[in-house]
């Protein structure tokens, strides 16, 4: 009966450890999706700044 409760354990901490690994990808997706959304800005603000000049 112990082997089931062990296997049941184990089985908790590989999904605990599978949460962590998904939240820790869930927040560096977050910093990659603010830097993207930065660097479209950076890319508007230049193209506006290009169209200036070239008037």
């Amino acid at each position: 009966m112990s082997d089931i409760y062990d296997e049941i354990n184990e089985y908790r901490l590989a999904c605990c450890e599978a949460n962590e690994k998904v939240c820790a990808l869930e927040t560096e997706n977050a910093k990659l999706k603010a830097d993207l959304e930065r660097a479209l800005r950076d890319v508007d603000m230049f193209e506006k700044l290009a169209q200036e000049q070239g008037e």
